[in-house]
């Protein structure tokens, strides 16, 4: 950083041709340092994307009862009931 602030010094005394090729530098640096940070998101959320797709669905898991089936209650359902 400090480096980067006496270049910017130096170059502020000197003509203006220098000093607008410092500023467009510096401004494609950060363009590019903006890329780079988007470009490294969209690999994390990608990778994310795929360990969420190796994931069996909640849905799945709720109404599959073909491993563990559900024991249903014997009922006894009173007879003055059943017509």
């Amino acid at each position: 950083m400090a480096i980067a602030y006496i270049y910017f010094v130096a170059v502020h005394w000197t003509s203006s041709n220098v000093r607008l090729s410092f500023t467009m530098s510096l401004i494609s640096f950060r363009r590019t340092m903006i890329f780079e940070y988007l470009n490294l998101l969209l690999l994390i959320f990608d990778k994310i994307s795929l360990l969420y797709q190796n994931v069996p669905k909640l849905s799945k898991l709720q109404f599959d009862t073909s491993l563990h089936p559900v024991p249903v209650p014997n009922l006894k359902i009173p007879s003055h009931r059943i017509e």
